[in-house]
This record gives structure tokens, sequence and C-alpha cells, in this order.
């Protein structure tokens, strides 16, 4: 049986867990919608393990605290409902909160370098031909001096 101290450990733990899992929801609402069901299942399924330790008094020694898959298709059900509802409800307050310093590296390493607009590219390709243009009239005036025809 575990110490008094152990299951203090886990119900702080899950607590924490269940903290973590609802703030995880807001980012979960701005996945792309076909990642969204199995994101939210996982969410759920580790939670209702958590409800189990709970309702085993914290004991993650003596049993395995486990869904059943009668519970995790409900779980499934509800995924897929929160992800369609996703689409229409308002986003949370919590998506603009600062990340953990613990995920704040995956956070940055997914950020979208912003995508540039059509017309940098034209911009950058005539600014480039003027150069050239520049350089190619500079080398026949430097040409004709060198060689000493006038103008």
């Amino acid at each position: 049986r575990p110490s008094k101290v152990v299951r203090y450990m886990v119900r702080n733990l899950l607590i924490e867990a269940e903290r973590l899992y609802r703030r995880s929801e807001a980012g979960i609402a701005v996945l792309p919608l076909r990642c969204r069901p199995g994101i939210y299942a996982a969410r759920y399924i580790y939670a209702g393990i958590g409800d189990q330790l709970q309702q085993m008094g914290y004991d993650p020694i003596t049993r395995r605290a486990r869904t059943t898959k009668v519970q995790k298709l409900g779980m499934l059900g509800l995924s897929v409902m929160r992800s369609g509802a996703s689409t229409v409800l308002p986003v949370s307050p919590m998506i603009y909160a600062a990340p953990l310093p613990e995920v704040a590296f995956l956070i940055d390493s997914a950020a979208e370098a912003p995508k540039p607009h059509w017309s940098d590219a034209v911009t950058a390709t005539l600014s480039r031909l003027a150069v050239e243009d520049r350089t190619r009239v500079a080398q026949a005036v430097e040409a004709k001096v060198k060689h000493g025809i006038a103008q």
C-alpha cells in the first residue's frame, strides 16, 4: 500500500494535470479541425485515468487505473462534439496567455514565419534589375573612359 506521502503527491499531480488539461483546451480549439478529436480524446482519456486514481484513494501502486472501452467510446464521442463546437464557439481568452516556460520552446518552434506578400517578390526583382542595369551602365562608362572614347 502506498504511504500518505505518495498519495499526497499523486493527489497534487492530478490537481495540476487537471489545471493543464483545462488550459490546453484553448489551444486544441485552434488546431486544424482534423486533429482536434484525437487530441481532445487523449485529454479526456488521461483525465479519466486521473479520475479513476482519485476514486482509488490516490493509490497508483496496488491496482492499475484505467478507463474501459465503453468510457473511451463515450470520451471519443465527447471529443467529436467538442471539436465541432469549437468551430462555432468564441475563442477562449486563455489562448492569449503566455505559454508555460516548460513548453515555450514548442510554441516558438511552431510559430509561423510571416508569409511574404506577392508584391515583395516583384519589388525585389525590380530592385535587382535596377542594380544590374546601373552596374552595366557603370561598366560601359568605365570601359569608354579606359579606352579614351569621348562621349
